[in-house]
């Protein structure tokens, strides 16, 4: 099993609606949400530079 970290996240009002909405209408928690969109950011960020 992998190791988890806590952390905090403070994120603006607007931004958080968004993410609720999103999360809502496709059945997951905030948190899975947050989590799948780091994820494809970090990926895009990995795809950008060469290494």
């Amino acid at each position: 099993m992998e190791d988890k970290i806590q952390t905090g996240l403070r994120i603006p009002e607007n931004q958080y609606n968004r993410i609720k909405e999103r999360a809502d209408r496709i059945g997951v928690s905030i948190n899975q949400l947050i989590l799948v969109l780091v994820d494809i950011g970090l990926n895009f960020l990995d795809k950008e530079q060469p290494e």
